[in-house]
C-alpha cells in the first residue's frame, strides 16, 4: 500500500432471488460475473469496484429460497444478505415497477416478523414498505386489496425465508422488491398452477393458459413481460444506489452502521 493511502475494503453482499431474470438490472450495470460452482440453478459472483455481489436463484417459495440461502459460502464474510425480485402491490400508491426497501418482513404463515437492515442514509433511496411472505402467488385484485388493508405495502414468497437464515448467521437482512403487478389488477394466468412442487416455473403452462383466451391473456402477459423488465432495471439501480461502487457514499457502502 502506497504510504498515506487508504484502500477500502471490498463488502460481499449475498442477494437470493427466485429466477436470473431478476438480477438482470444489475449484470447491465455491473457485467455478468463468473459461475459459482453450485447446485442451484443460478449461481454467480459479480465484482465491482468495492463491492462483490454472490448472487443465487433457484425457483419460487419459501423452500427455494432456503435452498439458495443454504449455498452461500460459510467460509467467506457477508457484509448483508438481502431478498430482492418482484413482487404485487397491495397498495394503490404503488406504481408498476417501483422499488420498495422494506422495513419489515412478516411471515403470514408462521406470524414471524423480522425487521429489516437500512442503510444509514435515506436520501435517494427507494421509499420504505411492509412486505408480507405468502405460500402461493396471489393473483387476485380482490385479496391484494383485502391484505394491504391490514398496511402491508407488498407480497412476495421468498423473503422470510432469507431473513430467518440472516437472523440465525447474525447477518444484516434487507429486502428490495419491484412491483411487476398493482393492487387493482388481476394476473389472469393461473402461475400456481404452472410452478412445480420444486419452485421451477413451467413455461408452456403459461403459455398454454394466456393461447385459451388470446385476446384477454396474450395482452396481459405482454404487460406483465414489460412489468418485469422494468422492475428488473429498476432493482439493478437501486442496488447500485444501496451499496455505491464508486466511492461515493463511503459510509453507507462501506461502514459498520
Amino acid at each position: 500500500m502506497v504510504s498515506g493511502e487508504w484502500i477500502l475494503p471490498m463488502k460481499r453482499i449475498a442477494l437470493v432471488a427466485s429466477q436470473k431474470a431478476e438480477f438482470s438490472g444489475l449484470h447491465r450495470k455491473f457485467g455478468e460475473g463468473d459461475a459459482i460452482e453450485s447446485p442451484l440453478r443460478y449461481a454467480r459472483r459479480v465484482r465491482t469496484g468495492g463491492v462483490e455481489w454472490l448472487l443465487f436463484a433457484d425457483g419460487q417459495g419459501e423452500r427455494a429460497a432456503e435452498r439458495a440461502c443454504a449455498a452461500i459460502p460459510s467460509a467467506e464474510p457477508i457484509f448483508a444478505l438481502g431478498s430482492v425480485g418482484y413482487c404485487g402491490g397491495t397498495q394503490p400508491r404503488w406504481k408498476r415497477g417501483e422499488v420498495l426497501l422494506a422495513s419489515e418482513v412478516r411471515d403470514r404463515d408462521s406470524g414471524e416478523c423480522f425487521e429489516c437492515w437500512m442503510p444509514p442514509r435515506q436520501n435517494g433511496m427507494p421509499p420504505n414498505g411492509r412486505i408480507l411472505t405468502v405460500g402461493h402467488v396471489i393473483g387476485a385484485a380482490s385479496e391484494k386489496r383485502r391484505i394491504g388493508e391490514s398496511g402491508v405495502d407488498a407480497v412476495e414468497m421468498e423473503a422470510a425465508a432469507v431473513a430467518r437464515f440472516a437472523l440465525r448467521r447474525g447477518l444484516r437482512f434487507f429486502a428490495l422488491k419491484a412491483v411487476s403487478d398493482l393492487s387493482g389488477e388481476d394476473l389472469e394466468i393461473d402461475f400456481n398452477r404452472a410452478t412445480r412442487e420444486d419452485g421451477s416455473v413451467r413455461t408452456g403452462s403459461i403459455l398454454a393458459q394466456a393461447l385459451y383466451r388470446p385476446w384477454q391473456r396474450l395482452p396481459r402477459l405482454l404487460q406483465l413481460a414489460g412489468a418485469a423488465k422494468l422492475s428488473s432495471k429498476n432493482l439493478g439501480d437501486a442496488l447500485a444506489a444501496l451499496f455505491p461502487a464508486n466511492g461515493e457514499n463511503e459510509r453507507d457502502a462501506y461502514g459498520d452502521s
